[in-house]
């Protein structure tokens, strides 16, 4: 897990303790069984739906990152920040974790696609990126993808793709019985 690296322990352990925590401890299951996950990206409130605007602050991280400021980072910018941001300060370092997880799992794109920085610029404000309604991006993006998908052909499904596992082992109980494991 590159943030777990990536972060001072403490700092991981306050972003695992976060809200979009949740995200890291799925992955920390190794795709078990996860309901109360999808129950609560289900529940997620909406607290925000303002703009983030383009202050000296979001220029210098975005220098960070390495990144244009109207081009969101890709998946490989985010990759090589976090085995460069030793150095930075406490609040960008939870930042890029944030961006971790939201590139990671809400997402969840190609490597080399760009996320649109219109939802990566929120990260800027920490307390308001926590209590954004990612639940709700992480499901568009995952039914968008979905939607008129040739299953004939290969295809890429983007977004939290897990969800369709909890999905089948929850519309499948025998499924899931045999390859699920509750927590």
């Amino acid at each position: 897990m590159t943030s777990r690296v990536a972060l001072h322990p403490d700092k991981f352990q306050e972003l695992r303790d976060l809200k979009l925590g949740i995200f890291l401890k799925f992955k920390e299951l190794n795709f078990a069984w996860a309901s109360r996950l999808v129950h609560f990206m289900l529940c997620f409130k909406l607290h925000i739906k303002k703009k983030c605007e383009v202050t000296e602050e979001t220029t210098v991280f975005w220098q960070l990152l390495g990144v244009g400021i109207d081009v969101g980072p890709t998946t490989e910018q985010i990759i090589a920040a976090c085995k460069r941001c030793v150095q930075w300060s406490q609040g960008d370092q939870m930042r890029l974790g944030y961006l971790v997880i939201f590139i990671g799992f809400i997402e969840g794109k190609k490597f080399s696609t760009v996320t649109r920085a219109t939802l990566a610029r929120p990260v800027m404000d920490l307390e308001e990126f926590e209590n954004y309604p990612w639940g709700i991006v992480a499901f568009k993006v995952l039914m968008n993808s979905l939607w008129n998908k040739d299953l004939t052909k290969s295809y890429t499904i983007d977004g939290f793709i897990q969800a369709i596992q909890v999905w089948v082992y929850y519309s499948l109980p025998e499924f899931g019985a045999e390859y699920g494991h509750p927590v």
